[in-house]
Order: structure tokens, then C-alpha cells, then sequence
């Protein structure tokens, strides 16, 4: 009864051995079982292929000869081929252009950073409505940022801000823009230094004070790395030590000073001795001063020195003579 089963359906059915190899030179062999197999469609027979060499869907395709099959097609279409014939497996690679949210816009172009005159197909449209390769975006972004020391990612034709989330759709991967943050947010620190953040000396972190009033500022990073309490002025960004006298808050100080009437010339009200830099102010009457701290006697309005031989070059203690500038410590 098998026997005769078998007698029946070899009747019915054809068998077809097709013979696939691919470009490692490996040959896959293919049964068809079916009762006409001349009319199975291409599209079929590469779901079979793909079945046996495990590519995955809509990366195959098939040659005959030097033909290539069409999907739509049926194997009868192809002259020759047949029971024992030979076919060709060819891989179809996609392009390693990135990934765009499908709710970005496309256009063809023109990209906004190219210096071609043709049309770049499949650009992203930003919000400013310019459009970009998205294969170029990161590069311009990171040129951008890492080059030109920006914290803002801007349209090259228009100056309007790309936002990140933008950025993002638009094929750059999250790491970039990990990168990306990195770098902008160490460019503004640096371009908007101000009384309210400062640059470690040490570790070179940006950090701002707990308390505004102190210019003795301790670093946790540098204090945990160096194993011992690292302080710095916040002024002039010195290491701190005992003593310690910030010529930048002298200068801040000394800049700031107001101005009054001293012999009936107009003077600043603070100065640093000529000598030692202790900031001295002045209260009445005479210019002539004696510094606190160094001793030496000094004009406060010309900042002249009194000589050995006790002369004053500026005359004497009611004589006008030109003021000299506010001063800075260098």
C-alpha cells in the first residue's frame, strides 16, 4: 500500500533539485516538492532560501544565469531553468546611513553645510525649515562644539538653535549627544565665568560657593584625590595658605573705590601702599601717608615715594599735584 502511495504522489508531484550557492561558496541544497513547480513565484522560492540559510527577510536575492529574478515572477519564466539546475544567492546590504524618526520631514536637498550645487537626497528638514545630510549632522555638530567652542548647535545658513531632542530624531545616537552635552556645557561654563562659578585650580572642575560671602573655598574632588584639604581663593584662584593676600580682590577693591576730594584734586578714597600693596583709606586733610604695614611714606593722590633726604617730589602735604589712576595689583 506504501509502495503504491508513493506511485501516486510521485504522479501528482514533482520533484525539483535546485542547486544554491552564495558568495562564500557555499552550496545549499533546495527541494521543491510541488505538483507544477514551474509555476512557484521568485518571491517564494527566496521565503524558501531564506528558511534554509537563515538571512533574515528582504535581504536575498537570486540570480539565474545573469539574470536576476523578480519577485512577481514565476519559475517557469526563466528559460532553462529546471531539476538540477544552479542558482545564485546574493546578499542585498543596506546603507549605514543613520536612523531618523519617521516623524522627521525628508527632502532632497539642499543640504545647508554642502558646498555642492546638486541636491542631497533624503535630508532631514529641521525646525528653522533648512535642511541637512543626516550622515553630516553630527560631524558639524561636534565640528560645532569641540572646535568653534560653541553651547548652542546653530543652523549655518539661518542661527537658529537646533534642539537636541531635534538633533536626536534626526539619526544623531544618544551617546553623541551624550558627548555633545559634555562639551556644550563646558564651553558656557568657560564663556560665562562670573562671580557665580569658578574653575578649580586644581582639578580644573567648575564649581560654585555654598556661601558668597567667603572667598576661602575648599574643592571635595581635589580634597578626596589628594588626601588632604584643598582650598583656593576664589578671586584669584591661588591655593589658599595662611596669609594668604589675593591681589585680584585688592584690584576689585581698589577699582571700586569712590572718589573724593583731597587738596581740591579729585582721587580715589583707597589705595594700595606703592611699596608692600596694603590697602590703605584715606580719611582727612593731608595726602601725605605712612603705610601701617611697610612703614614707607608715600603721597596718596600721585602715589610718588618721599625720598631719603626727606624731600617729597609732589611738594608739600597742601600742594595739588596730578592724580594718579585707580590702581590695579598685578
Amino acid at each position: 500500500f506504501r509502495a503504491c502511495f508513493e506511485i501516486i504522489i510521485k504522479k501528482i508531484f514533482k520533484m525539483w533539485t535546485l542547486f544554491a550557492s552564495d558568495v562564500g561558496n557555499k552550496t545549499v541544497l533546495l527541494t521543491l516538492f510541488e505538483r507544477q513547480p514551474e509555476t512557484l513565484s521568485v518571491a517564494n522560492l527566496i521565503a524558501k532560501v531564506e528558511a534554509v540559510t537563515g538571512a533574515h527577510d528582504g535581504e536575498t536575492r537570486i540570480l539565474f544565469g545573469s539574470r536576476e529574478m523578480v519577485e512577481t515572477d514565476c519559475l517557469g519564466d526563466y528559460p532553462g531553468l529546471g531539476d538540477n539546475s544552479t542558482i545564485s544567492i546574493v546578499s542585498r546590504l543596506f546603507g549605514g546611513s543613520r536612523h531618523v524618526d519617521p516623524s522627521v520631514r525628508r527632502s532632497n536637498g539642499p543640504c545647508v553645510v554642502t558646498i555642492c550645487d546638486f541636491d542631497v537626497p533624503q535630508c532631514v528638514v529641521m525646525s528653522c525649515s533648512h535642511a541637512i545630510d543626516p550622515d553630516m549632522l553630527y560631524d558639524m555638530c561636534n565640528t560645532e562644539v569641540y572646535s568653534n567652542k560653541k553651547w548652542d548647535i546653530l543652523c549655518p545658513s539661518c542661527n537658529k538653535v537646533w534642539p537636541l531632542d531635534e538633533i536626536l530624531k534626526c539619526g544623531v545616537t544618544q551617546a553623541e549627544i551624550q558627548r555633545l552635552v559634555k562639551g556644550m556645557s563646558e564651553n558656557w561654563c568657560m564663556n560665562n565665568k562670573s562671580e557665580d562659578i569658578r574653575q578649580c585650580p586644581g582639578c580644573r572642575g567648575f564649581c560654585m560657593r555654598d556661601d558668597v560671602s567667603n572667598r576661602r573655598v575648599r574643592c571635595i574632588n581635589c580634597t578626596q584625590q589628594k588626601a588632604r584639604v584643598f582650598e583656593f581663593c576664589w578671586y584669584c584662584l591661588c591655593e589658599w595658605f595662611d596669609g594668604h593676600r589675593c591681589k585680584q580682590e585688592t584690584s576689585l577693591i581698589l577699582q571700586a573705590a569712590p572718589i573724593k576730594d583731597i587738596n581740591g584734586v579729585q582721587c580715589p578714597s583707597l589705595r594700595a601702599c606703592p611699596k608692600c600693596g596694603f590697602v590703605i583709606e584715606h580719611a582727612e586733610k593731608s595726602k601725605h601717608m605712612t603705610c601701617k604695614s611697610c612703614k614707607q611714606d608715600f603721597c596718596f593722590v600721585c602715589l610718588s615715594l618721599k625720598q631719603p633726604d626727606g624731600r617729597w617730589p609732589c611738594g608739600s602735604y597742601s600742594t595739588k599735584c596730578p592724580p594718579a589712576p585707580k590702581q590695579t595689583v598685578a
